[in-house]
């Protein structure tokens, strides 16, 4: 899910909206910078580590992860089985990728195996600079 930040400042978490009465595997998140030259993301800034399904809010502690106001991030999630993610329809903008689970790429360059207007809810929360 792409997104824009509202200021500088330090990533300290990402949260994850599961939506699954029954939820089951594994998933991370990650963040990656913004490729101009794509529209999508680039380089990976950080990967969290994989943990297990629950339903309601995930959240993942980051290391100091540096943000600038009005630039445009990439939050990822990556899910070993199928789950519920809730979404809000004609939202925002995701794109998918169909990769085997395993280490974070450095850079997400394999094509895109499809997009649409629904945004995932996913949170950033940075602390803000100064």
């Amino acid at each position: 899910m792409q997104f824009t930040s509202p200021g500088n400042g330090t990533l300290t978490k990402i949260r994850l909206l599961v939506n699954d009465t029954t939820p089951a595997g594994h998933v991370k998140v990650a963040i990656y910078d913004h490729n101009p030259a794509t529209g999508l993301p680039g380089t990976l800034l950080w990967g969290g580590a994989s943990t297990s399904v629950v339903n309601g809010w995930m959240e993942w502690t980051t290391p100091a992860v540096s943000v600038k106001a009005n630039t445009i991030y990439w939050l990822v999630y990556w899910l070993d089985t199928g789950n519920g993610i809730r979404y809000q329809s004609e939202a925002g903008n995701h794109v998918w990728w169909f990769l085997t689970y395993g280490n974070w790429p450095s850079a997400l360059t394999a094509s895109v195996g499809g997009s649409n207007s629904n945004q995932y809810v996913m949170q950033a929360v940075y602390q803000p600079a100064g």
